[in-house]
């Protein structure tokens, strides 16, 4: 009689999308500076390639993997500048072609911004303008989850900055302004997790939730 054997199959490595669209954007920045330096012009196409894989890149960028360093923090800030730079030389239209709008509705029924708020902003802007100095209210107004998360992103770089030149992070402060207490997880001394009240330095034990199929006897 004859056996079986499980043979182990060769696992695929995972594709590396961040790897990808960093080469991506840096193939795109040299365009950009050899078109300029031989037409002495900017190329919107080219500018258009170096704003989506550079707001992709940065989306995929590992946090956690990089030295908490102010220096690092900031030459992370340079990039999202340059994006950003980018960015205000396109139209609403263009960036629409590379980041549509996310097709939701029923914004005024629920109170949140949709699809017709989007666009009633970018024709406030001008879809044919160029966004330039409006550019901020264009990302926190464009609903697109890259553009949000693009935007979310840059806002958690500038706190992580603050905090390390010994201030609070934006989103503390602006909390802190409205009355709502913020919360820091830590460990104590037997290593079980704490939540500590920013205001007041109250410690309080966080429970875990106890699975369903465990009761108590």
């Amino acid at each position: 009689m004859s056996t079986l054997k499980v043979i182990n199959g060769i696992s695929k490595p995972k594709f590396d999308y961040f790897d990808a669209y960093s080469r991506m954007y840096s193939k795109a920045i040299k365009e950009l500076v050899d078109f300029y330096r031989s037409k002495d012009e900017i190329s919107t196409e080219i500018l258009k390639k170096v704003v989506f894989s550079g707001v992709k890149m940065m989306n995929l960028y590992d946090v956690k993997m990089m030295s908490k360093t102010e220096e690092s923090f900031l030459a992370q800030l340079e990039i999202f500048n340059f994006i950003k730079l980018s960015i205000t030389q396109l139209t609403p239209s263009e960036v629409e072609k590379l980041f549509p709008i996310t097709k939701e509705y029923d914004g005024e029924r629920f109170e949140s911004k949709d699809y017709f708020f989007t666009k009633k902003f970018n024709l406030e802007i001008g879809e044919h303008n160029t966004i330039g100095e409006n550019l901020d209210e264009f990302l926190w107004n464009y609903q697109n989850w890259d553009v949000t998360h693009f935007a979310i992103n840059e806002l958690c770089i500038l706190s992580d900055i603050r905090r390390l030149q010994g201030h609070k992070g934006l989103m503390d402060e602006f909390l802190e302004e409205q009355g709502v207490p913020t919360y820091t997880m830590a460990e104590d001394h037997q290593g079980k997790n704490i939540l500590i009240n920013n205001q007041t330095g109250e410690e309080t034990i966080v429970k875990k939730k106890r699975p369903r199929y465990l009761k108590p006897l």
